[in-house]
């Protein structure tokens, strides 16, 4: 388990530190033509803002967004929401065996005035994680948006906590009180269950999984990049990050889990992970090379 210097210093910053893995990851890759094999694949990919101000990292156009979900559905990919996926990894639901699950964190107000639009329009499903004190704050989703929103059942919703802090920083009684606190007020506005969970800036350890169980969560999504299958640990979830200066064969490199690039992904996120003592995203990342054959 990592120090809370070293949660302090690392996990702020993982979400870049994740995405720049990725990059490197696909800039030494030049081919492969093998495809993961599993029954099943489920992408999930975490947007932040659909806008055209490209100053922040995490900030994808529109027309990189529609694009991006163009691609996945040419391929064959079908569109589901958390709910979906939960519902056919418990056995209750049966999918497709090629799927892509849209998240969108932090609650910008682009989610309602650009995304949710665009969803409609292309007729897909989707999952919303707001952060709930940022609610009806200048430039963040407000709570009549969010009760709009989930009239519709394409649309679920889930926790990004209640003050997005680093969730491993906290003690026991704050950590619950984020969660449970975060997940009652969305069940209370969108009058929906709310059985999913997006870890704040990517950060989570092995203790955080049995007090958001307690909490009332089903499933929890890292920014862990891979894709999901019927296996797959629900509190470890993967999540690509979107970003907006991917090009189309990256982009299909990643979502159609290339081997090669995933091996030097999880090859790097493993020395790095070592080095800044997080045994639990170690494990993850052998686990996840073995499965490749290495």
């Amino acid at each position: 388990m990592p120090n809370k210097l070293t949660i302090r210093i690392l996990f702020p910053y993982l979400t870049i530190v994740l995405l720049c893995t990725f990059l490197v990851a696909l800039s030494s890759c030049t081919r492969s033509n093998d495809r993961h094999t599993d029954d099943h694949k489920i992408v999930v990919l975490a947007y932040h803002q659909i806008n055209d101000d490209l100053t922040n990292t995490y900030t994808v156009t529109p027309q990189t967004f529609v694009e991006q979900v163009s691609s996945l559905l040419r391929r064959g990919y079908v569109s589901i929401n958390s709910n979906d996926y939960y519902a056919w990894q418990t056995g209750k639901q049966t999918l497709p065996s090629k799927c892509f699950l849209l998240t969108f964190d932090d609650g910008s107000e682009s989610d309602y005035t650009i995304v949710y639009p665009l969803l409609k329009k292309m007729n897909l499903r989707a999952t919303f994680f707001p952060v709930i004190s940022h609610i009806d704050d200048p430039g963040r989703i407000s709570t009549k948006q969010l009760q709009e929103m989930s009239r519709d059942e394409r649309y679920s919703f889930g926790s990004h906590t209640v003050n997005h802090k680093v969730l491993p920083l906290l003690e026991t009684e704050e950590l619950r009180r984020e969660l449970v606190d975060s997940r009652l007020f969305l069940e209370k506005i969108t009058g929906k269950n709310t059985i999913s969970l997006s870890y704040p800036f990517g950060a989570w350890i092995q203790s955080t999984i049995p007090i958001a169980q307690e909490a009332g969560y089903k499933m929890a999504f890292t920014i862990i990049g891979g894709v999901n299958g019927v296996s797959s640990d629900l509190f470890t979830l993967r999540r690509i990050a979107a970003v907006n200066s991917l090009q189309e064969q990256d982009w299909i490199r990643i979502t159609d889990f290339d081997p090669e690039t995933y091996h030097d992904y999880y090859s790097s996120l493993l020395k790095q992970s070592i080095a800044a003592g997080h045994t639990d995203i170690a494990t993850i990342c052998r686990n996840e090379l073995k499965k490749l054959g290495n």
